[in-house]
């Protein structure tokens, strides 16, 4: 989206547009003048309504959406139609001719709508924040579904940032709109199919730029609709069994119950498995998954399993048995040094997860994790013995890649202990250049020391939690 302020986007004249449009954009125009003008905050929501009824709303009105009422409720009446057929029916008709095109689609609507869910951060009270959003909530979904179900990309990922701001303002202000409301299945619906869209049927820059949006939106939307959980660690618990826990005023209100701990862990279970996973493998080339068809995508897919497994603590250990293969195949690629940024990726993701399952590593998987870290070792040796040293950019790139294998490797043995040791005393007898690798030294390379990271790996450890 662009990032000129939105009085100018209101008053760009070369917007192609129908006359209700043009009069519509001068009618927010004023609104905008009329509360920049104004030192106080106190008729924002005045001013924010007026914008959502008088200007969002009409925009949309011509645009019905399957899942919701016309008062923007969840529509509790199964249509006849198949989903796809449903939701796309209608933008065959609107985008086969541009003069039926939804009004909506006018080149401003997506950034006054962004500018009105970010205004509701300027409102200092929290109590009146939250009697606000809570109030403005139905009116505001129809417009963030219908983008997120667009057909055009640009329009999809500003319906992303949408649903992300909306549900942070939510988490914020405590509100339990979403699980009142019943709207969770309905956006969650919305956002699913989007996750289908890769290469080669879709441009893999317009995936990347639609991953990139999709991802956070579906991270606030859990975080917004189970608001009094808090997940379970290994680190306080001691116990890989363990469920997210509740915290107390959510137990006395009667907000929480053992049904809804298991649908939180159902929403992130279902995008690890069913979108994440399912992209990496479809992403790959041949058997394995070390290689792929797009580097920079399945480079940002494989990122995401951090907050995945960070979300879902302990409860991730069922996983490790897929994701643990994944991860040592692509770090043990021997082509894989041409791509840094997913090694990177992939050695990053590997410390959080290890030090959210640590129990269940120590247990079975640590062997599996040091094959991949010894191997990737191995690759990033051999090829910095044959680059161009004037290739600088590479050379920096897998300086970082050992140093983060570095870190890992310290986590490792600080979790499993003796066993550990003896493993990597073995390893050095016959492979002499994994000595460097298992020496402890993880302070930052001079090149990279502005990049500030602790020098413990239990420090380490916690700053990756804290960071997600």
């Amino acid at each position: 989206m662009t990032d000129k302020p939105i009085t100018t986007i209101l008053q760009d004249e070369s917007h192609i547009e129908k006359p209700p449009s043009k009069d519509l954009r001068y009618k927010a125009l004023n609104f905008v003048k009329t509360l920049d003008n104004k030192q106080s905050t106190t008729h924002l929501p005045d001013t924010l309504l007026n914008l959502i009824t008088e200007i969002i709303k009409p925009l949309f009105s011509t645009s019905h959406h399957k899942n919701l009422t016309s008062t923007g409720r969840k529509n509790r009446v199964n249509d006849p139609l198949p989903a796809s057929i449903n939701r796309f029916q209608s933008q065959i008709l609107f985008d086969s001719d541009d003069s039926n095109r939804p009004l909506w689609k006018n080149g401003w609507t997506s950034s006054l709508l962004l500018y009105i869910l970010t205004s509701y951060n300027k409102i200092t009270d929290d109590v009146s924040r939250k009697k606000t959003l809570e109030a403005h909530f139905h009116l505001l979904v129809p417009a963030v579904l219908h983008q997120i179900d667009d057909v055009e990309i640009s329009y999809k990922c500003s319906g992303c940032q949408c649903l992300k701001i909306l549900c942070d303002n939510l988490r914020d202000v405590q509100s339990e709109m979403l699980r009142r409301s019943g709207l969770t299945d309905v956006f969650v619906d919305a956002l699913r199919n989007d996750f289908s869209l890769l290469p080669t049927l879709t441009p893999e820059a317009e995936s990347l730029m639609l991953f990139r949006e999709l991802y956070p939106a579906y991270r606030s939307l859990v975080r917004a609709r189970f608001l009094h959980v808090e997940v379970a660690t290994a680190r306080s618990t001691r116990d890989t069994s363990s469920k997210p826990t509740v915290n107390s005023n959510a137990k006395q209100d009667g907000q929480h119950t053992e049904a809804e701990e298991d649908l939180r862990l159902a929403y992130l279970t279902a995008l690890l498995r069913h979108q994440t996973l399912h992209s990496l493998h479809h992403l790959s080339t041949g058997s394995g998954t070390g290689s792929t068809i797009s580097i920079p995508l399945s480079t940002f897919l494989i990122s995401q399993l951090a907050w995945i497994f960070t979300d879902m603590g302990i409860a991730s250990v069922i996983h490790l048995q897929t994701v643990l293969p994944l991860l040592r195949n692509v770090l043990m690629d021997p082509f894989g040094t041409a791509a840094p940024d997913m090694l990177l990726a992939s050695v990053r993701s590997l410390q959080v997860i290890v030090s959210v399952t640590w129990p269940r590593i120590r247990e079975k998987w640590w062997r599996e994790v040091l094959r991949g870290c010894v191997g990737c070792w191995v690759n990033v040796a051999d090829e910095e013995g044959d680059i161009n040293t004037k290739d600088q950019e590479l050379v920096k790139a897998l300086v970082e890649v050992k140093h983060e294998l570095k870190v890992l490797a310290c986590l490792l043995e600080d979790i499993v202990g003796e066993a550990f040791i003896s493993a990597k005393q073995e390893l050095v007898k016959e492979e002499g250049m994994l000595e460097q690798l298992f020496d402890g030294d993880i302070g930052r390379p001079p090149e990279m020391k502005s990049k500030t990271k602790p020098n413990t790996p239990a420090a380490t450890q916690k700053s990756m939690i804290e960071e997600l």
